[in-house]
């Protein structure tokens, strides 16, 4: 069954491995075979350089995988596209407080019990299958990060890396929500920790230390578009904006003559969707010629150039990149969705990596004021502004073009405003309090499109604080604070030097004109979402 739970709007996300096995190994590896105990699912040999080499199973659950390398880890996708955990080797102590994950080329495995987020052997190898290198914390001989796509406590004294376990959960780090053990989601984490063990090479400014390779985006042009669930959006209106404005963008940082996207194949044969919905053949995936979802291609249909169902993301299908509008609702993407990346370079090549995080919902302005007596805020929330709004604001309500929210300075200074929003929120998962439905989300970056560092001042210098690296293009401030249970009482203040930061863009900002700001949530390095708010200069 497809999981459901959203553990943050990738931003998904996960980094490409390197082209590091050569043909030459993957020749000398011989094939690994075995039975699952229930069909539909594609088995993966991952190899420490995060190579993979994938395989579907046929109708009676039997495979017959080449690996690229001579000692790899196995691990399931299921029919639905989902990560569905590694396959346990053997176990070690009476207690199984540790999984043997390692397995030799040429192993026979013989039959595989597929259990829930992981699956093991009914017998035990020879010796010499079985690679005892590769062990992960268990419980009752279970890996402690099968079911939670590695979102789980765990002290990071592995070997950083795509194919290897630096938490040592069982599940690796190109696989891995959480590949250092410490409950904050990989593209939540700032570059110089997320994603440790990843290259740099080839993945945009150097001041990235890892290679996102899906983002998530939900960026929101206008200000009556806004859902928040502290704002009082319910599941249908998050779920129906989801599907109109989410897009995922693909920056694949290896690439060979050509990358597509393997997201699995619907077979009409059967009663049950199979594949990611958004990728797959038929699915709603569309290629976008930016990053606000809408009208385009059908993907991969727009995009298979080879007729086999997988649609190429590089060259990039679309003048602006390789975005894809997914068309998704909340039951059909989520963390865990693993796609495979075939990567063309005279030999193909394949790497696996689960999406890490969506955007679901954005930033909502709660309440804003400037420093010649003009304000607004939420009707109902604390503060002393008359001036009232609600949610869900018209079409033509305050915030909106030609009815931009009124500011002004005294005597013609510059305009500076203080800004309270809500964060943006991912549904409850394993590991939150008993009893929450909703999460804010901490951990985040928060912008204001375009405004450099300069503009931006801290109102919370505890909790909201100057990054030690800079977003691309654009000043910023870290939230500092973890997940929280959704409040209307979680709230982050900051100021905006508006008239400063339009001007850095070369805008003016005359009385009677009205520019739109959109303000920035962002995870890690790339995943973004984003509230649009007008304003009019009096």
């Amino acid at each position: 069954m497809r999981s459901k739970a959203y553990m943050g709007a990738s931003g998904l996300a996960a980094a490409l491995a390197l082209l590091a096995a050569s043909a030459p190994a993957a020749a000398a590896a011989k094939r690994i075979t075995g039975k699952l105990s229930a069909p539909g699912y594609t088995v993966l040999a991952l190899d420490a350089d995060g190579e993979a080499a994938s395989q579907p199973t046929k109708a009676n659950g039997k495979f017959k995988l080449k690996p690229s390398a001579k000692k790899v880890t196995l691990h399931l996708r299921a029919a639905d596209g989902t990560y569905a955990g590694p396959v346990v080797i053997d176990k070690k102590g009476k207690k199984g407080k540790k999984a043997i994950l390692g397995v030799e080329a040429g192993a026979e495995l013989g039959k595989v019990k597929v259990r829930d987020g992981y699956a093991k052997l009914k017998r035990d190898l020879p010796r010499e299958d079985v690679d005892r290198k590769r062990k992960a914390k268990a419980k009752q001989g279970v890996p402690i990060g099968a079911g939670v796509f590695g979102r789980v406590a765990a002290a990071a004294t592995g070997t950083p890396g795509p194919g290897t376990d630096l938490d040592r959960d069982g599940i690796p780090g190109a696989l891995d929500v959480d590949d250092d053990g410490d409950l904050v989601l990989d593209n939540s984490e700032t570059p110089t920790t997320s994603r440790r063990g990843q290259p740099a090479a080839g993945c945009g400014p150097a001041n990235f230390s890892y290679c996102p390779t899906m983002s998530s985006y939900l960026a929101l042009a206008s200000f009556h578009e806004t859902v928040n669930v502290n704002a009082g959006s319910d599941i249908a209106e998050i779920n129906a904006t989801l599907q109109s404005k989410g897009t995922l963008r693909f920056s694949p940082s290896v690439l060979g003559d050509s990358v597509e996207l393997n997201c699995g194949v619907d077979d009409p044969a059967t009663p049950e969707s199979e594949g990611l919905s958004y990728c797959r053949p038929g699915g709603t995936g569309v290629a976008s010629a930016g990053g606000a979802g809408g009208p385009g291609p059908e993907f991969p249909e727009c995009c298979d150039l080879d007729g086999d169902g997988f649609g190429t993301i590089y060259p990039p299908p679309t003048p602006n990149g390789s975005f894809l509008g997914h068309g998704a609702d909340s039951a059909e993407i989520s963390p865990g969705d693993l796609p495979l990346l075939v990567t063309s370079g005279g030999v193909e090549t394949e790497d696996a990596a689960t999406l890490n995080y969506v955007f679901v919902t954005v930033p909502a302005l709660v309440a804003y004021s400037d420093t010649d007596g003009n304000c607004a805020k939420v009707a109902g929330t604390p503060g002393e502004c008359a001036n009232e709004f609600s949610y869900p604001v018209a079409a033509d309500g305050p915030g909106t073009v030609n009815n931009g929210f009124p500011v002004s300075a005294p005597g013609g200074e510059d305009v500076v405003l203080t800004l309270t929003f809500w964060r943006p929120q991912r549904q409850a998962t394993g590991g939150d309090p008993a009893g929450a439905e909703w999460m804010d989300l901490g951990h985040l970056r928060y912008a204001a499109q375009g405004c450099p560092q300069s503009t931006l001042d801290t109102t919370d210098p505890t909790n909201l604080v100057e990054p030690s690296l800079p977003l691309l293009g654009m000043g910023s401030l870290e939230d500092l604070s973890d997940d929280q249970v959704s409040s209307p009482a979680n709230t982050i203040t900051y100021t905006l030097k508006l008239s400063q930061c339009l001007a850095a863009q070369g805008l003016s900002f005359d009385p009677g004109e009205e520019r739109p700001i959109a303000f920035s949530a962002v995870s890690g390095a790339t995943d973004t979402a984003h509230q649009t708010v007008v304003f009019e200069r009096q």
